[in-house]
């Protein structure tokens, strides 16, 4: 399934947490809502070459992101809530995953994110995309996998990041692993890489 979509410009959905489940849950367990925003993190530009690893922040582990604070004027796009966004880094890894970051996570649901696509070379460029999103289910919902194509596209959305709501369906709830992937990247120069903000989730958790 792929989605074409324009950007959300209204502030309020950036701050919004995602709502709570109306399932009710399981004995002995608790539900965290999160909204990721890394903006208390250290953040390095990508123009010193270094990558700052985001690791495990609230309920993930964000595995193969960098956290980064450049700008439009670097970028060619603005993160949602300045100044830190999180990216794909091309040069570790070509996979980025979002791990549950404790042993007591039973499952969690992937609920909204905020993402973007920029050509990195002698000077950013916002670039057009397709990112897909692969969601691996809990083993006891049945294991399967669900999956979703975003596709970024700055004439559309100018400077903004673009915003995808997924709780209009059953299909990214019970998650135990989340992967992201670009799936058009332009090679072999300039690196296309995946941005994103703003992620929001519930997570269940045992007691």
């Amino acid at each position: 399934m792929k989605f074409l979509l324009a950007a959300a410009s209204a502030l309020s959905l950036a701050a919004a947490a995602p709502a709570a489940s109306v399932q009710s849950l399981p004995p002995g367990t608790y539900q965290v809502t999160y909204v990721d925003k890394f903006d208390d993190l250290k953040a390095l530009p990508l123009t010193t070459g270094l990558v700052n690893q985001v690791g495990v922040y609230h309920g993930f582990n964000y595995t193969g992101f960098g956290v980064s604070s450049d700008t439009i004027s670097i970028l060619g796009n603005t993160p949602t809530t300045t100044p830190n966004f999180i990216y794909g880094d091309p040069v570790t890894t070509s996979t980025l995953q979002l791990l549950p970051a404790n042993g007591k996570v039973v499952h969690f649901e992937l609920c909204y994110l905020y993402y973007a696509c920029t050509v990195i070379g002698s000077t950013g460029l916002a670039q057009k995309c397709t990112i897909q999103v692969t969601g691996q289910k809990a083993a006891e919902y049945g294991g399967g996998t669900v999956i979703q194509e975003l596709v970024y596209d700055p004439a559309l959305v100018g400077s903004s990041y673009a915003y995808v709501s997924l709780q209009s369906t059953t299909d990214w709830q019970k998650l135990v692993s989340v992967t992201l992937n670009v799936l058009n990247p332009l090679t072999p120069q300039p690196v296309t890489i995946a941005q994103f903000d703003n992620i929001g989730y519930l997570t269940l958790y045992k007691k």
